[in-house]
């Protein structure tokens, strides 16, 4: 007979893969993209953003920052494994587990981000301390202010129940010595008997809780990365000894792990995990259940989307790294392990009622941890997991206390802290006189269902919200830490770039029959989306693809503003950026500068633009590709640079530091009689050539390439407006205006400009309107000094 609880069981784990699949999708896979950021914002320290500036008073409320909070929610991660998730893992779900465990963390990870952003989105200071979690986040669904409440009292039971009474019982199993052990130990009067160990460490538990949460962050923050740095270390060393068997072991994971009796036994052994209520190792209680979300809440952040990515990156570490390497020590210490045949009988445990079902586990997992661990290590080795799980036991027990202390307080309960601190001490200290371990696991399993159902239904009205939260924190930097983003920039890297350019430019040059190259043009027109009635010629006058690409337009196409005070843009594309140079640094993007020294190449006219103005404007394949001069001036001379080659679309421009300084440019100088204009040509991968008007001599990407710098002796002039040069191919043109010469027209982060438009006036000293006022200001001091 099915007992309820399986079915319960059965649908929340359901409801968790249907909700977590939601997020992953409707967040575009984003989060995992930051797995490496969230780490980098744990590790920071308190106090710290991104970019290395100190947060404000307002920005540092919260109690522990986020390295704190990184290692209290690993201690109940790593605590859970331990305890009873390892054994469970390995015994009933076979080899192929081994790769289960790591796919399951990895879907759940969308959903971790989830929770601990919405856990500090909507925390509250209270007189005490900060409330947040899973009631604040179910009140402000459809469940209610009613629906928070009921929630809060299941998890007061579930703290009891499941923190206490049954942990402990698991605390002895994990210190008992079987009948059947690798390696007998006669512990008698050992502190870490099966006696003594659960209530020293609950009694340390609640030393640590009474101190604060930050008390017990800081002992975590020390003790976590030691005692799992030790325990990855001293797993090593095992599959090492054993590294035969480990291989063996390895490839018949990786061969079940997606035939289909593995699958099922990847389900059952989930089922099971999720019925025993441990969570160990696959489902961590703030996944399915949010009810350690009142300590998430309580970190230091100025976004809450941070602390999502820190809980994500601290649940992936634990079910792709840590749990899978000591499940491998775990197995390699075993006389054989499972094959999927073998797995698939955790069925019948599985449908069984559950005080049947607990005995049949226990009876199962005979060898815990650190029976193992002793069988490779000797005493010693029985002593490190013993001490590891103690630290480990300490501090998740601190933890469950804190959770007490919050849902209490939540409920206008504060009063009955200590007497619930106390029970809590009694039930974990006595938990053999109540209850049998089967009884306990089945209650547990019941209220930790009805807890998931009330959340994770909350939490898939919440999809649209995170994604707003991540998508406001992410466009501050766009593709700044995506790991996507840094595995293109390393291709990029790698990728041939020069020789792929000189294709680019030979396939684009190539002459083609008229019949064979008018489809090609008009089918790259429609690609792109050109208006072809711009063009000089007609399509098939077009010999090749790049005679295309830079060609001419209409008389009339483009209105040229011809006022002699007016900047008019230099080629048709979109404004990437525009600013000032302060300090001798350019925004490349958002959150990403750019040194005007290493943009110019040398120093010559450095201290001109210093503190000046700039533009930036990508070209398109969609655009026109002749780049014209955007004022009337005289040509002083031009400086090359030879550089890399790398593309300049926006992701490259938002995730490669120092991008147009590494990329090949040729800079363009023009004195004007209002002001010194610098017209910057950057070349790109696709581009085969950069050619200028006024001097044939000047080519770009060659075999071999050196910087050059040339300054004219004659004297070149250029109208505005006139054709300066042109790209075979699409890139970017910079404008760097002198200091104190120009103001910039205002614009919108990626406007359309074309070619002829107004962009910036001159309203220097030497400005023409104060030019005009000078010399009639001159000559009325002529005729008044001509009538005296």
């Amino acid at each position: 007979m099915v007992s309820l609880e399986a079915y319960l069981s059965l649908a929340v784990l359901i409801l968790l893969i249907f909700t977590s699949a939601a997020y992953t999708l409707y967040l575009r896979f984003l989060p995992l993209r930051y797995v490496i950021y969230g780490f980098r914002i744990a590790l920071a320290g308190l106090g710290k953003e991104d970019e290395g500036t100190t947060l404000t008073k307002a920005q540092r409320a919260g109690e522990i920052n986020n390295r704190r909070a990184m290692f209290l929610a690993g201690s109940i991660q790593a605590n859970a494994a331990i305890l009873l998730g390892i054994p469970v893992i390995v015994l009933w779900g076979g080899a192929a587990s081994l790769v289960w465990v790591a796919l399951f963390g990895i879907l759940l990870a969308s959903l971790r981000f989830a929770t601990g952003t919405l856990a500090v989105s909507y925390r509250e200071k209270t007189d005490y301390v900060w409330l947040g979690g899973a009631r604040d986040i179910i009140r402000t669904t459809f469940w209610g202010v009613n629906g928070g409440k009921a929630y809060a009292l299941l998890a007061v039971a579930v703290v009891l129940l499941w923190g206490a009474l049954a942990q402990a019982d698991l605390w002895q199993q994990f210190y008992a010595n079987p009948e059947k052990t690798t390696a007998p130990m006669k512990l008698g009067e050992n502190i870490f008997s099966n006696r003594w160990a659960p209530t020293l460490i609950v009694i340390t538990g609640l030393i640590m809780a009474v101190g604060s949460l930050k008390r017990v962050g800081k002992v975590a923050a020390v003790v976590s990365p030691v005692v799992t740095s030790l325990l990855i270390i001293l797993a090593i060393y095992i599959i090492a000894q054993n590294s035969q068997k480990a291989s063996g072991i390895m490839s018949q994971a990786f061969s079940q792990a997606l035939n289909f009796k593995s699958l099922t036994a990847g389900i059952v052994t989930s089922l099971l995990v999720f019925k025993c209520a441990a969570f160990a190792g696959i489902v961590a209680p703030e996944e399915a259940t949010g009810i350690s979300g009142s300590v998430t809440a309580a970190s230091v952040n100025d976004y809450a989307v941070k602390q999502g990515l820190v809980s994500m990156s601290t649940a992936l570490f634990y079910t792709t790294i840590f749990i899978p390497l000591l499940c491998l020590a775990y197995a390699t210490g075993l006389p054989e392990v499972k094959g999927a045949d073998a797995a698939l009988g955790g069925v019948k445990a599985l449908l069984a009622p559950a005080p049947a079902a607990a005995s049949e586990i226990i009876r199962q997992v005979q060898f815990s941890l650190a029976h193992i661990f002793s069988g490779s290590l000797g005493r010693g080795g029985f002593l490190i997991i013993a001490l590891s799980a103690f630290a480990l036991g300490a501090i998740a027990s601190a933890v469950w206390i804190i959770i007490l202390d919050r849902l209490l307080i939540s409920l206008g309960a504060r009063m009955l802290i200590w007497p619930a601190r106390i029970v809590f001490v009694l039930a974990f200290a006595l938990s053999q006189q109540f209850l049998n371990l089967g009884d306990k696991v089945m209650i547990s399993s019941v209220l930790f269902s009805l807890l998931a159902v009330i959340y994770l239904t909350a939490l898939l009205s919440k999809l649209a919200e995170v994604r707003r939260l991540a998508l406001e924190y992410f466009s501050q930097f766009p593709h700044k830490h995506d790991l996507a983003v840094r595995f293109y920039v390393l291709l990029l890297t790698l990728l041939p770039k020069n020789m792929v350019s000189k294709l680019n430019g030979f396939l684009a040059g190539l002459r083609l029959p008229r019949f064979m190259m008018t489809p090609i043009v008009l089918a790259f027109a429609r690609i792109y989306k050109i208006n072809i009635q711009e063009a000089a010629l007609e399509i098939s006058d077009y010999e090749s693809l790049n005679k295309f690409f830079t060609r001419a337009l209409k008389n009339g196409s483009r209105l040229i503003d011809q006022k002699e005070s007016v900047i008019i843009s230099p080629v048709d594309g979109r404004l990437l950026i525009a600013g000032s140079l302060e300090k001798g640094q350019l925004l490349q993007s958002k959150g990403m500068e750019s040194s005007l020294q290493n943009l110019l190449g040398n120093n010559r006219f450095y201290k001109q633009f210093l503190g000046g103005h700039y533009m930036t404007i990508y070209l398109s394949p969609q655009d026109y590709h002749r780049i014209h001069s955007p004022v009337e001036g005289r040509i002083l001379g031009y400086y090359y640079q030879p550089g890399k080659l790398f593309p300049v679309n926006n992701l490259a421009v938002n995730s490669i530091n120092q991008l147009f300084s590494k990329n090949e440019r040729l800079i363009t100088y023009i004195q004007s009689d209002h002001g010194l204009v610098a017209v910057i040509k950057v070349g790109a991968t696709s581009v085969g050539k950069i050619r200028v008007t006024y001097d044939p001599n000047i080519a770009t990407n060659r075999w071999i390439r050196l910087a050059k710098e040339h300054m004219y002796d004659e004297e070149i002039y250029i109208r505005k407006g006139a054709e300066l040069g042109r790209f075979e191919m699409g890139s970017t043109v910079m404008l760097l205006f002198e200091r104190d010469s120009v103001d910039l027209l205002d614009f919108e982060e990626k406007q359309k400009l074309l070619f002829g438009q107004p962009i910036a006036l001159f309203t220097g000293k030497n400005a023409p309107a104060k030019q005009a006022k000078q010399a009639n200001t001159s000559k009325t001091n002529r005729k008044s000094a001509g009538r005296k």
